[in-house]
């Protein structure tokens, strides 16, 4: 009977994996179309006499200077989120919120991280697409732009990796753990 039950919850649950599927099918465009997009649209915008003298390129910042910036703007992206995480952990601590589903913290203050890690991505993903698209030969191009993708499947390995790590340390000797402050 238990097994009936949770094949019905995987049955219900089916639809919206399939929007799913949509959503990436629209977000997988990022690395094909906007790429030969942009490739085909005038390239100099504000950036460009400012990456011009910093470099010494004519044209931009090479690919792999932009996945370089894009990952020090993350670095930024994840100190407003520390920060963030901080302030709202002192929150529950000082108020003892523990019992209560939400603190008193407007979710619009994750605005900044999202702002940020979008400039991020622009960065680093689109300067890794292209750069595994120019490297690769043309009967290769496909393989290698999907090898790039791979990188996000390790990135969530590696986070679920880290957030496993931050549980058992802080269930240790009887913690509540750093999941029970999430609730």
């Amino acid at each position: 009977m238990t097994q009936v039950k949770e094949l019905i919850v995987i049955i219900n649950l089916l639809p919206i994996w399939a929007t799913r599927i949509i959503f990436s099918a629209v977000y997988s465009q990022m690395g094909t179309l906007f790429v030969l997009q942009g490739n085909t649209m005038n390239l100099h915008i504000i950036i460009v006499p400012f990456a011009r003298k910093y470099t010494g390129n004519k044209n931009r910042f090479t690919q792999l200077q932009r996945m370089a910036i894009g990952l020090v703007i993350s670095i930024f992206a994840m100190t407003i989120a520390g920060t963030l995480e901080i302030i709202r952990l002192n929150m529950v601590r000082e108020n003892e919120y523990y019992v209560f589903k939400h603190v008193p913290l407007s979710i619009f203050w994750q605005v900044p991280q999202y702002f940020v890690i979008g400039y991020a991505e622009v960065f680093t993903f689109i300067g890794q697409l292209e750069f595994f698209y120019k490297q690769a030969p043309d009967a290769m191009r496909s393989l290698c732009s999907a090898l790039s993708l791979t990188t996000a499947a390790f990135g969530n390995y590696l986070s679920t990796l880290l957030v496993s790590i931050v549980v058992h340390v802080s269930t240790r000797n009887g913690g509540p753990g750093y999941g029970f402050l999430i609730i």
